[in-house]
């Protein structure tokens, strides 16, 4: 039967031409798929007369799709497909998440289950709770804590409910009486958990075995009751009791770690201490200062790259593109690598002369780097040297480059190692999700596809070039600025508003944490900026009500009693035409939040962790569209 309507959608789908498909027979354009789960609901939909819905992968695209066949009255039928390769890969990544959480859980020498409300029914029991207290998770679920562990608090049970409801977990010592009928002294750490498919909230509970710790300091008290005469006899006694009590302590801040949700930031936290040891070492040299604060500064920005993949695991975050010099970038990655990489790793940094700036997403393309760097490391296990690049590039006709991208000019960031290369074979998969040639539990399979994803969305492309025993080349071509040249770029910040002749903004900025609070004051005062802080919601009001000159309310969205959406509310209410911004970590709750608010919506949403000159140069830019806005033309302080 021959196709007789293609949409331009399956043109792209399919990588065939609308021309090149009317008119001609299905199996004689995809002999491919004559034993394929389409040709397969094709026939049974002709059969029963009834349409055909199917997920599976493509014996043409070698990826998921899914597809709808709908038979046609005249004995035809009409196939509308999708490509759902980005949902397969976002469902695998999330069910491997929640495997690594399971094993974690069962693994750990921890007693942990679940209880839904304060009636402490168990919903889930883990292989440690097994361990701990005998019974087996089919025995566990359904009953409550107190009637299968005859729980005896040391408070009472109303007052670690109050504790709960007020702040959200409750620390303390509990006895639970085994399946065997032993008695057991344990910590317990509950921590109240609102389940999104659930109406009443949730409640994780991690335990862990205290009674020999418990025991050992009543022995120790008992030994310092009668010490004078027991001295001699007691000294070997109260070692080994100290040591039980060590090894029990450390086994309950295990406990407590596992009661959150744990992030292996060993290697960023390692070049903060590194880094910040230097510079307290090195106080005096203030080269070694601005160096080392370089390193802490992109080791942190790398510790929100890496919790903003989290948050957003199983679906793309927002995708930010800015001019990004060359040279500086690279520098920077190179201080990181250094001290990330080990020390049988040297990396090395070459540029041509007069580069332009990048266009791209920073953090993307700063994470796609290090993922790059690391396989490179891996592939030397008896070290070398890594070589990072960057070039122009100009592509004067499409479908000849390596990467087919459209003409225009490019920089080509290259990474070079001299590892143990790839052959044809492992070449030919190497940007395939999830395949890797690392041994179990050491590689995702996800560094290589995600760098390729990033750059194909950025308007670039990604090549791949190994030979064993030769090393890899991998190559990252991203669009270049049209003007400014990169490398005699320097750092960029909010302009000073007092150099300019300005006077300067008058900016309230609200949070309930101290240290972020100050942080930010301290910076945007070095913006040039007049800054009022406030700890909370009613002490900003308060401020405003006195009449203090604002030009702009910055808030976290998360504060204890009045949060940043109510306070932007009521401050709107006071002053209706002050712009706003949110600083906050749930990005996607407070954009959902904004959508709904109406006149009291904040002008942006920033994600934290942020810089103050980042976050100067957002409120410059949101003063000038005010001013716009109101018919001014420029970004002059607005009166108060």
């Amino acid at each position: 039967m021959a196709l007789q309507l293609v949409n331009r959608h399956t043109e792209a789908l399919f990588g065939r031409t609308r021309d090149g498909l009317l008119g001609r027979r299905i199996l004689d354009v995809f002999p491919e798929a004559s034993e394929s789960e389409t040709t397969r609901n094709i026939r049974l939909a002709l059969s029963d007369r009834t349409p055909r819905e199917f997920e599976a992968v493509s014996l043409v695209l070698g990826h998921w799709i899914s597809g709808v066949v709908y038979p046609q009255a005249d004995g035809g039928f009409a196939v509308y497909f999708r490509d759902i390769s980005e949902r397969k890969r976002a469902e695998a990544a999330l069910l491997e998440s929640q495997e690594r959480l399971r094993d974690l859980m069962e693994t750990v020498n921890l007693g942990v289950f679940l209880t839904r409300d304060h009636n402490g029914t168990i919903v889930f029991w883990s292989e440690g709770c097994t361990r701990l207290y005998g019974w087996t998770a089919g025995e566990a679920v359904g009953r409550t804590t107190s009637d299968l562990l005859r729980t005896a608090y040391p408070v009472p049970l109303p007052d670690i409910e109050a504790a709960v409801e007020r702040d959200g977990e409750w620390n303390g010592d509990v006895r639970h009486v085994t399946r065997s009928g032993r008695e057991l002294v344990v910590a317990a750490n509950l921590v109240r958990r609102h389940a999104p498919d659930a109406d009443t909230p949730m409640f994780l509970e991690a335990l862990t075995d205290v009674t020999a710790q418990r025991q050992a300091e009543q022995d120790l008290a008992e030994l310092n009751r009668n010490l004078e005469a027991r001295v001699r006899e007691a000294v070997k006694e109260r070692e080994d009791a100290q040591e039980r009590a060590k090894h029990a302590q450390h086994m309950q801040a295990l406990g407590q770690i596992a009661g959150g949700v744990a992030h292996e930031f060993n290697n960023i936290l390692q070049a903060v201490q590194g880094g910040v040891q230097v510079i307290e070492n090195r106080a005096a040299d203030p080269a070694s200062v601005r160096k080392f604060a370089r390193i802490v500064m992109k080791s942190s920005e790398r510790g929100s790259v890496i919790t903003n993949r989290l948050l957003s695991f199983a679906r793309r975050s927002a995708f930010r593109t800015e001019p990004i010099a060359p040279a500086a970038m690279l520098d920077a990655i190179r201080d990181v690598l250094e001290h990330t990489l080990g020390g049988q790793v040297a990396v090395r940094v070459q540029l041509r002369p007069n580069l332009p700036d990048v266009i791209a997403d920073k953090g993307e393309l700063e994470a796609a780097l290090v993922n790059l760097a690391t396989n490179a490391r891996d592939a030397m296990p008896g070290g070398g040297t890594l070589t990072l690049e960057a070039r122009l590039e100009t592509v004067e006709a499409a479908g000849i480059h390596p990467a087919a991208l459209k003409p225009g000019r490019f920089v080509r960031l290259i990474v070079r190692d001299h590892g143990t290369g790839m052959d044809p074979v492992i070449l030919a998969r190497a940007a395939e999700p999830f395949f890797t040639t690392k041994p179990p539990g050491t590689g995702t399979g996800l560094g290589l596809p995600m760098a390729k994803g990033f750059a194909e969305q950025s308007g670039g492309g990604l090549a791949i070039e190994s030979e064993p025993g030769r090393g890899t080349t991998v190559t990252l071509w991203l669009p270049a600025a049209d003007t400014g040249t990169g490398t005699a770029a320097t750092p960029t910040g909010a302009s000073d508003p007092q150099a300019a002749g300005k006077p300067p903004a008058h900016v309230l900025l609200v949070d309930d944490e101290e240290m972020v609070r100050e942080t930010l004051a301290a910076g945007l005062e070095d913006a040039g900026l007049a800054v009022l802080v406030a700890a909370s919601g009613e002490e900003a009001l308060a401020l405003l009500d006195a009449g203090e000159p604002v030009d702009l309310l910055v808030t976290d969205l998360s504060m204890p009693g009045m949060d940043g959406m109510m306070l932007i509310r009521h401050a709107r209410a006071r002053r209706s035409d002050l712009p706003a911004l949110i600083l906050t970590g749930y990005v996607d709750i407070a954009e959902q939040a904004a959508a709904n608010s109406g006149a009291g919506a904040p002008s942006a949403v920033l994600r934290k962790p942020i810089g103050a000159s980042q976050l100067a140069e957002r409120m410059e830019e949101t003063l000038a569209a005010k001013a716009r806005s109101a018919g001014m033309g420029t970004a002059a302080r607005p009166p108060s």
